[in-house]
């Protein structure tokens, strides 16, 4: 189970979902030192929802809590009313859209496409034979 949460947290961070609040100490020995750090992320169903959190909470001026006590829910519909989306900065998410995009592939079904429609121009304008 352990494995899973592991594989599922790199996952995540590879989809670039996340945002890094920091790290804390979780086990410390008393008088001594911490001997284990924790990192804290706040993840995302989406690379757009990630933008929208990361850019507008400074909007609303509402933080993501402690790396030791996170805050990471979305937004309500009152403060997403809020949002100056003028302010926000998409072209993380343009640049995904734009690099999935297969020109070779839109440019051969454009051709076929077009091809289509002359032989179905040329089947209508053709003189029926009797």
């Amino acid at each position: 189970m352990v494995l899973c949460y592991i594989i599922t947290y790199y996952f995540l961070l590879d989809l670039l979902v996340c945002v890094e609040l920091g790290e804390y100490c979780s086990k410390k020995i008393k008088f001594i030192a911490c001997i284990q750090h924790k990192k804290t992320h706040c993840c995302f169903n989406s690379k757009l929802a990630r933008i929208f959190n990361e850019q507008g909470s400074p909007q609303i001026k509402r933080g993501w809590g402690s790396p030791k006590s996170p805050d990471c829910r979305g937004f309500t519909p009152e403060e997403f009313q809020k949002l100056d989306f003028s302010e926000i900065d998409l072209s993380e998410f343009i640049a995904d859209i734009v690099g999935s995009i297969d020109v070779d592939k839109i440019q051969a079904d454009s051709i076929k496409i077009q091809e289509k429609i002359e032989n179905n121009l040329e089947n209508l304008t053709r003189k029926p034979t009797n």
